[in-house]
């Protein structure tokens, strides 16, 4: 759980920057299918990038050493946990992800209970379910339009053209991969505000749809301006009612078409995302971020073959090893002198080897 919690604090702040980044260079630009791709590689990007790199790392070469001696500075070894900051934070996000599991659930029970009751037409080669709770907002969800009563005899056909836009671009696909990354980065605003730009996105494919199917555009406009009330299932279901209606008919009044070089501002995302990369490279990030992924509930103990060696300010071990070990750092043989310029915080594990004849090698590794 604890490293779930590591890559999702991590794969959240690669999302709020390239978040900011789209806001500032794509969010205005009449491209909405290039758009919607953009939004879909961000999530993509956010959330495989250091699972990747880390799982690149962990395959390099290894030095096998055993047994094993982790080291200390007076007081427990550095990879015990100690803090019960990281603790709270770990329960606290896991608290997060179940009631936004639990919520998740029932929205979708809710959603399930409506199709289900509903009275099932096809119509237009759709499904159409007609359901007599006329609070319910007219959506759409997989294979089904959904469609209060009196929505259906009034307004049937140019609410259903506008659903059929969402089927057609498998547009709930997007939201369920929207849902589970709200689900695991419920903490991070910019997962909430990302997935309302993929909403709009969808909102702006869909109106385009219906405008090029010969729907009169301001008949169509007053429709959605009437119908800006009704309950939505947020997340699960694109909802004719949503909102940013005025965003919605500015942009069908827009004349301004795609270009290459409107396409072209996508690649600001590029550097963002190394810009990310240092920022988490950055040792007190780093430190913090790994306290995160050591996080435990469970009680720390040291296995049975470990040794701990404990060194003091100075550099001097407080425990004599044997009386002339082989020190290695970073792989390179260093002497007592150079081991005692070692700053102890520097380090970031010790492991020792000891042959039969009592010499023996010590490998340290720094951050």
């Amino acid at each position: 759980m604890a490293t779930l919690f590591y890559y999702s604090v991590l794969g959240g702040l690669v999302l709020l920057v390239l978040y900011i980044v789209y806001r500032w260079a794509m969010a205005s630009e009449n491209q909405h299918g290039f758009n919607r791709g953009v939004i879909m590689a961000i999530y993509f990007v956010s959330f495989t990038l250091f699972p990747v790199v880390d799982l690149f790392k962990s395959s390099g070469a290894r030095i096998n050493i055993e047994p094993i001696t982790v080291v200390g500075f007076n007081s427990a070894p550095k990879w015990i946990d100690t803090s019960i900051i990281p603790r709270v934070l770990l329960g606290l996000y896991l608290i997060g992800v179940v009631v936004m599991l639990m919520t998740t659930i029932n929205n979708y029970r809710k959603l399930v209970q409506i199709i289900r009751k509903g009275k099932k037409v096809i119509y237009d080669g759709k499904t159409v379910v007609v359901t007599e709770d006329n609070s319910v907002a007219p959506f759409s969800w997989m294979k089904y339009i959904v469609l209060p009563e009196k929505d259906f005899n009034d307004k049937g056909d140019v609410i259903v053209s506008h659903e059929r836009q969402h089927l057609y671009h498998c547009h709930w696909v997007d939201l369920l991969v929207a849902q589970v990354v709200l689900i695991l980065n419920w903490f991070n605003p910019a997962a909430w505000l990302m997935r309302e730009e993929l909403k709009t996105v969808h909102e702006y494919q869909a109106d385009m749809g219906v405008i090029a199917s010969g729907a009169d555009m301001k008949s169509y406009q007053m429709l959605l301006i009437s119908k800006a009330v009704g309950r939505k299932f947020p997340g699960l279901a694109n909802s004719l009612n949503h909102s940013k209606l005025k965003k919605r008919i500015n942009m069908m009044l827009s004349t301004r078409k795609s270009t290459v070089a409107s396409k072209m501002r996508s690649l600001f995302l590029v550097p963002a995302v190394a810009v990310v990369c240092v920022i988490v490279s950055l040792p007190a990030v780093g430190r913090t971020l790994n306290d995160l992924r050591k996080a435990s509930f469970a009680k720390k103990e040291l296995p049975a073959n470990v040794k701990v060696i404990h060194i003091k300010p100075s550099g001097q071990e407080s425990e004599k090893i044997d009386s002339n070990p082989v020190i290695f750092l970073n792989g390179k043989e260093i002497d007592g002198a150079e081991m005692k310029k070692l700053n102890p915080h520097d380090i970031k594990d010790i492991s020792v080897r000891k042959d039969k004849g009592g010499a023996g090698e010590i490998y340290i590794r720094t951050k």
